[in-house]
């Protein structure tokens, strides 16, 4: 986990900077946000599937994956989430999500409440081009 002097919001911040210029205003209103650490133990569920959309997170350490439930019952990996990977950007547009994020090890979550990062979106364009192009760039990766 991050150092207490260190805001690990930071860390969003920039994995959205990949994306899109974030403006200072942006910026200070992202590092603003509240925010809760959390462990998940290998097996445990940071979202799942048909359930409450409710947050978003930045992975600290640990591996996760995002999985789907074929009709049939089977499991289909779609990306495995690695540290400074921003979890759950869909749950800002999604009521319940269509899919499972799983730890695959030990892991430490920074969690976000969703509607917070969704006003922040809402307020800056660059945000919401960010998370838009990160969904993207996600999704791509998982083909």
């Amino acid at each position: 986990m991050p150092r207490p002097e260190e805001n690990p919001l930071i860390r969003m911040v920039e994995k959205l900077a990949n994306h899109a210029t974030v403006s200072d205003e942006a910026r200070a209103e992202i590092l603003q946000m509240p925010y809760v650490a959390r462990q998940f133990e290998p097996g445990s569920y940071f979202v799942r599937e048909g359930a409450l959309a409710d947050k978003t997170g930045i992975l600290m350490s640990g591996l996760m994956v995002c999985q789907k439930t074929s009709g049939a019952g089977d499991r289909q990996i779609a990306s495995v989430k690695i540290a400074g990977d921003i979890l759950g950007l869909q749950n800002l547009y999604l009521d319940t999500p269509d899919h499972n994020i799983q730890a695959l090890t030990q892991c430490d979550i920074i969690i976000v409440p969703s509607k917070v990062l969704k006003t922040a979106s809402d307020a800056y364009p660059a945000v919401s081009h960010a998370v838009t192009q990160s969904r993207s760039h996600a999704v791509t990766q998982s083909r």
